[in-house]
This record gives C-alpha cells, structure tokens and sequence, in this order.
C-alpha cells in the first residue's frame, strides 16, 4: 500500500507500525523518525518558522486566520507523483497541520482517487482507538492492538505510580 502522512504524529505511528517501506510522502512538519526525513515533501506551509521569532508566527497564524488564507497548502504535482492509495490527515486543528478539507481540492484532481482517513481524536482514549483505525486501514491491525496495549499499560503505570502522591502545585 502507498501511503501518504500529512500529520508529524500520524508518520511516527506509521514508522511505528513498521510501514516505512510504504510511506511515500510526508509533510513538511514530519522529521521524525530521521528516516521521514527522506520521504517527499507533499505540503507547504504559508510561513516560515524558521526565520520568524514566536511572537511574529502568532502574529502571522493570527493575520493568515484573519483574512482566511491558508496556512498549508498541497503541492498537487508531488502528490500525483506519489500516488497514494492512502492519505492520512487531520481534522482537529488547520493551525497545527494541514486538514481534510485544505487537501480536498488536489484530491479532486488525482485518478485514481485514494482513501483518505482524517484523524480528530480529543482524549487519550480516542487516539488509541484512531491507532486501531489506522492499523485497520493499512492492513497492520496486529502491530496497531499491540502498540495501543503497550501504550495503555505505561499510562496505567504511571497512575499507578502517582496515585498516592499530592496533587502538583504548580505557580
């Protein structure tokens, strides 16, 4: 299967899922693992983080959400050239990531059209379940149930290890 991740966590997961070989491109925001790196970039963003301090991004994203302009865009030609069967996005935040609808003009144009799985999980919870989505979708189920297990057995064992401790004060 030919893959594209448009989200940094969901090429983790994937890279997780031993599916490296099937990754065929990733957005500009994936550079982990290092090997993500080495995928074809399939999104742009609108600003450059890199030569703007924090407080010019936030003015930026501010501005940009402003007037309605996009902050991420699909580079339509690497898209084609990667022929996905699979693009995975995101619909929990068009600041944080490229979303479902910002790519549903390119998908428009490719043929075939591939499967898209737009992620939006808000809990802990739901993520895990969003891994078994993703395992479901890729063919990977098994890898997916143990990773999520493996993630639900730290998180029980920290509660475990903070479950008599004082609430934090924080100032």
């Amino acid at each position: 299967m030919r893959i594209a991740s448009l989200v940094p966590s969901v090429t983790e997961l994937l890279y997780a899922l031993g599916l490296d070989e099937e990754i065929v491109g990733v957005s500009h925001g994936c550079h982990a693992p290092p090997q993500a790196k080495q995928k074809s970039r399939l999104t742009r963003a609108a600003i450059d983080p890199t030569r703007l301090s924090s407080a010019a991004i936030d003015e930026a994203v501010r501005a940009a959400l402003q007037r309605g302009t996009a902050l991420y865009t699909v580079d339509e030609e690497a898209l084609r050239q990667a022929r996905p069967e699979l693009i995975v996005t995101q619909r929990l935040c068009d600041v944080c990531a490229i979303g479902a609808d910002a790519v549903e003009p390119a998908l428009a144009r490719l043929a075939p059209r591939p499967q898209v799985l737009a992620l939006h999980a808000h809990s802990i919870a739901e993520l895990l379940e969003e891994i078994l989505a993703l395992g479901r979708a890729t063919g990977r189920l098994e890898p997916a149930q143990r990773l999520a297990a493996s993630m639900r057995e730290r998180i029980a064992a920290v509660r475990k290890r903070v479950a008599d401790a004082p609430p934090p004060r924080v100032f």
